[in-house]
C-alpha cells in the first residue's frame, strides 16, 4: 500500500566488500551480524540505517501489436 513505512531498516556493510544485500528490521540483529562479520573478516564493519527508500510503483506497458 501507500502508507508510510515506519519500521527502521538496517544494513550491514563490511569495509571493502560488496554492498549489503540483506536488510534487518531489528537493530540488535543487525549489530549481532556486524559483530560476527567483524570477527570473521577482521575488517571494520558498519551498521547502516536506511534513510530513504526508492521503488517503482508501476510499469508502463505499451501495446505494439
Amino acid at each position: 500500500g501507500n502508507k508510510m513505512e515506519t519500521t527502521n531498516q538496517y544494513a550491514v556493510m563490511v569495509d571493502g566488500k560488496q554492498t549489503p544485500s540483506k536488510l534487518y528490521t531489528s537493530l540488535p540483529d543487525a549489530e549481532a551480524e556486524a559483530n560476527r562479520l567483524a570477527i570473521e573478516t577482521r575488517k571494520t564493519t558498519y551498521v547502516l540505517l536506511a534513510v530513504s527508500k526508492y521503488e517503482l510503483n508501476e510499469v508502463k506497458v505499451t501495446k505494439l501489436a
